[in-house]
Parts: C-alpha cells; sequence; structure tokens
C-alpha cells in the first residue's frame, strides 16, 4: 500500500494526473454510473454495462490502483481510498486486480451495436 485517505475526495489531483500521465499500457476503471460516454470515441477505449454488486470502486492504472471501498449510505467521494502498487503475484493489488477481471468478463457493452448488428454481446477480454 502506498497511501491511504479517508475520503476518495482527499487523494491529491497531481496524483491522479501522474498516474493517468503515467500509464502506459491500461487505464481501467470500474464502478457505478461513471459518466464516461465520451470515451467511446478514444481509440482502443472500450466501455461496458456490468451488473455485478460492487463492494469498492477500482481505478488502475498499469500496477498501480486507487481502490475505494463502498461504505453503506456514502457517496463515492465520501469513501476512503486505497493507493495500492504491484509488488508481487501475491499481493494485495493482484487480489483487486484478480477481481476487477472476473467482474470484467461479465461486461456487456454500453448502447453501440458490434458488427454483426447484436448489441448484446460478451466483450473481448482487455
Amino acid at each position: 500500500m502506498v497511501g491511504a485517505w479517508a475520503h476518495r475526495a482527499d487523494v491529491p489531483a497531481d496524483l491522479w494526473l501522474a498516474l493517468l500521465r503515467g500509464a502506459k499500457v491500461h487505464i481501467d476503471l470500474l464502478g457505478y454510473a461513471y459518466p464516461l460516454d465520451d470515451l467511446s470515441r478514444v481509440p482502443g477505449a472500450t466501455i461496458g454495462r456490468h451488473e455485478v454488486h460492487l463492494y469498492n470502486s477500482m481505478f488502475r492504472f498499469d500496477d498501480q490502483m486507487i481502490v475505494t471501498p463502498h461504505l453503506f449510505r456514502a457517496h463515492g467521494y465520501q469513501h476512503p481510498a486505497l493507493h495500492l502498487r504491484r509488488l508481487s503475484a501475491h499481493g494485495i493489488f493482484e487480489s483487486f486486480a484478480e477481481q476487477f477481471q472476473q467482474v470484467w468478463d461479465t461486461v456487456r457493452p454500453v448502447n453501440r451495436e458490434v458488427a454483426d448488428g447484436q448489441e448484446d454481446r460478451l466483450l473481448p477480454r482487455p
């Protein structure tokens, strides 16, 4: 664990920017109702909908992530935030990354038709 904050809103803006700018392979977001439809125009972006009950939101940037465990009756910005870094194949980061992949494996496309005209196909794994 690199850092922890009482609320996601307390994560410094310069850290978010450093994580975004530093990512070379993946920027992955998993949560509820993010307004990301404009990302559908970004080359390589894939947006999907899940129907899994989440216990946290995850913002993954290659080998680092911000995880916000969900608290009952709290809004997203009020949840605590944990800054994690991948240190080994069996650490905390890897546990959350595995959970992310398990949810991603259930994702369906958001309001966009695929080549064969079917809207409800599973998306390829990243």
